[in-house]
């Protein structure tokens, strides 16, 4: 029974095959749509007002996932100054703890295991959370 909801299993029912590719595909239009969606605001004659008009959805979407953010998880200077809003530790998920820092994570989290932004470990977890979540 417990193989029906191991969803790596081939006998797991609800299995989409190139998941990954379709959300690529999705993720890609998506972008292109938002950055050429005001295309004639960019040519000569320019108009500011055009500008806005065409580009303020882009704003306001980030206004509202921050507020949201905000909102749901609190605002602190200390999240600010590093890669603490990253580490999203729970108290007991049933899960192992982690090889890195000996935290129980919650499942699908990014957790960088170094302090510092830019190094090795940091880019192998992103691309291992990218690969996850494009799976």
């Amino acid at each position: 029974m417990r193989v029906f909801y191991d969803r790596n299993a081939r006998q797991y029912p609800y299995r989409s095959h190139l998941q990954w590719v379709r959300a690529a595909y999705g993720l890609i239009a998506c972008i292109l749509l938002i950055i050429f969606q005001g295309w004639r605001t960019l040519v000569p004659p320019m108009q500011g007002k055009d500008f806005v008009a065409s580009y303020i959805s882009i704003v306001l979407f980030l206004a509202i996932t921050a507020a949201y953010l905000i909102k749901d998880r609190g605002f602190t200077a200390v999240r600010l100054v590093g890669l603490n809003n990253l580490i999203a530790a729970s108290a007991n998920t049933g899960t192992k703890p982690c090889k890195d820092c000996g935290v129980r994570h919650k499942r699908g989290h990014l957790r960088f295991p170094d302090k510092e932004w830019f190094t090795k470990g940091n880019f192998k977890a992103l691309g291992c959370w990218l690969w996850t979540w494009l799976k």
